[in-house]
């Protein structure tokens, strides 16, 4: 199972000859994005009926992690207004800490980020009024990360619709990203939603709280046999992005998107 030293897997699971194979399957996505190629490995562990990911989605809770309130003083120095914002250990500084930290490991630098003008602390940012809108639009959210939409999957849509859709031949009921929370209780009609919005682009909408995403009846068996088994409900979160709401924190993204095309760093939609 763990090999001493590093093995390539092949694209092909036909052609993968690995003795975990029994319990787990596995996709690849790759494709170049100009001077350096993009990998992201899915797999499916069978037992389980547990979708695994490494950056293809993530789930923005609305409260952090345990393990982050085990030391939070870095938590709470990033969620000063300003240079010169107190900042105790109080429940309510930690929610609006974790806020902002999800919202900058996201955008990079969200729209209502500007720097500080104290020359004592020239590293520091300043916050404007008005980024509680963007957290509402994000909190306990599924979909694609905006540095992975912005900057590799707007690169190759064809080639990543392609493969969410081998993904959603699994029968997987809830999914583990690599970033914020997991598990999450999800299945194909869930994931696909999340792409769509992510691949369609700004036009789209995400589907509210406690929405129906079952408008789309296409997908395999699976997908319509489980909407059947879990009574048709709604998954009780977002799916995917605003993105027109959230012009403004998209704005470096898309301008460094924009920047690297012209240089050549990545070549541009397929």
């Amino acid at each position: 199972l763990f090999p001493r030293k590093a093995t390539i897997l092949p694209k092909d699971p036909k052609k993968c000859d690995a003795p975990w194979l029994q319990d787990f399957d596995y996709s690849m996505l790759k494709f170049s994005l100009g001077l350096a190629p993009f990998v992201e490995t899915a797999f499916y562990h069978k037992p389980s009926r547990t979708l695994l990911l490494t950056d293809a989605l993530v789930y923005a809770p609305e409260t952090p992690p345990e393990v982050v309130l085990e030391d939070p003083s870095k938590l709470l120095f990033r969620g000063k207004d300003n240079a010169r914002d107190p900042m105790p250990n109080t429940p309510e500084k930690i929610a609006k800490a974790w806020a902002k930290t999800v919202l900058f490991s996201l955008f990079l630098q969200p729209g209502k980020v500007s720097a500080s003008l104290l020359k004592d602390i020239p590293t520091f940012v300043a916050w404007e009024e008005g980024w509680q809108a963007s957290w509402e639009r994000v909190k306990e959210s599924l979909f694609v990360s905006p540095v992975i939409q912005i900057l590799v999957f707007s690169q190759a849509p064809k080639t990543v619709s392609s493969w969410v859709e081998s993904l959603c031949r699994w029968p997987f009921t809830s999914i583990v990203p690599a970033h914020f929370k997991a598990p999450v209780r999800a299945g194909p009609r869930e994931v696909r939603q999340a792409f769509k919005v992510c691949l369609d682009g700004a036009a789209q909408r995400p589907v509210s709280n406690g929405g129906d995403v079952r408008g789309d009846q296409s997908g395999d068996i699976f997908e319509r046999l489980g909407a059947i088994f879990s009574g048709g409900q709604s998954p009780g979160y977002k799916i995917g992005l605003p993105w027109q709401e959230l012009e403004g924190d998209f704005e470096l993204l898309r301008s460094f998107e924009k920047g690297l095309r012209s240089t050549g760093v990545v070549k541009g939609p397929e």
